[in-house]
Formats: structure tokens, sequence, C-alpha cells
């Protein structure tokens, strides 16, 4: 049976429907992709979560366990892998970087980053909310996270010569 290890609550600025989850080592020349079918984006340490919603703000919980965690209520969007070199994840915004403390994961290495969402409306009225001007409530996340069995990280390229 899978423990939760580390549990964290963020409040992210959503900013043209997005804000990336990603590994405290990363820079900006790995931005995850931009997908045109709102899938998150994924790259090797770092994922872009889709909104339905351009503007507003959310609460991210984010939660780190020792193993594949047990299934929960909040429906699932995806999952995808990381790989983190520092064993520290961050939050950031789009415009605003990063969203108050690194989380820690234990250590380095490959993980799964399960997304979750819960919608404050339905999915089909979102043209709708767009457009009201309501920001606040209408979405939350739920990041799940833990790290892969015999993924050790591949740490840093080595140098070339």
């Amino acid at each position: 049976m899978p423990n939760l290890v580390v549990t964290a609550q963020r409040y992210v600025a959503v900013d043209h429907c997005q804000f990336t989850l990603h590994d405290f080592a990363w820079d900006d020349v790995e931005q995850p992709p931009l997908n045109a079918d709102e899938s998150p984006g994924v790259g090797v340490r770092s994922v872009r979560v889709m909104s339905l919603i351009r503007d507003h703000d959310v609460v991210v919980d984010v939660q780190v366990w020792d193993g594949e965690p047990p299934d929960s209520q909040v429906p699932l969007v995806a999952e995808v892998a990381i790989e983190s070199l520092a064993g520290i994840v961050v939050l950031a915004e789009l415009m605003g970087g990063f969203v108050e403390l690194p989380i820690p994961l234990g250590m380095p290495g490959r993980y799964a980053v399960r997304i979750r969402r819960s919608l404050g409306f339905p999915a089909a009225d979102r043209w709708q909310v767009n457009a009201s001007g309501e920001r606040d409530g209408l979405e939350s996340y739920l990041l799940q996270l833990w790290r892969l069995p015999g993924a050790e990280s591949s740490g840093p390229p080595s140098p070339s010569g």
C-alpha cells in the first residue's frame, strides 16, 4: 500500500489557459510543447498543464507518493512522466514565474505525474464561462507524483570532446 509522503497546496494564476510543473533544475531551453488539442505538453523535465478557462486563479494540490497512489474521485485528465535531476519540483505561472515554495520529491529520478481536475461548471459551458468574467473557483487541480520503479535519473548530459 503506497504512502503519501508530501502534500502541498499552491495558488496559481492561470494565464492563457496554462501553468507548468517542472523540475527545479529546469531552464527555459526545455519549454514543454503547447499542444493544439488542450492535452498536457510534456517535456523531458516539465509538463504544461492546460486549463479550460483562459485567465483565472486555481488551487493546485500536489501529492508525492512512495508508490502509485490509490484511485481518486477527482477526474483524471492525463498521466505523464518527467525526469527530475534535482529531486524537487516547482509550479510556475506563464507570466509570473515560480509559485511559492518548491516541493521536494525525495530524490532524483523519473516520476509519473497524474493530472486530475475538478470543474465548478459543466465542461460544455466553458465558452460562456470564459465570456462571463468570473474568475474564482472555476477549477481545481490535483497533481499526484511518484517515482517510477527502476527509473534512475540519467543526470545531466556529459560534455563531448
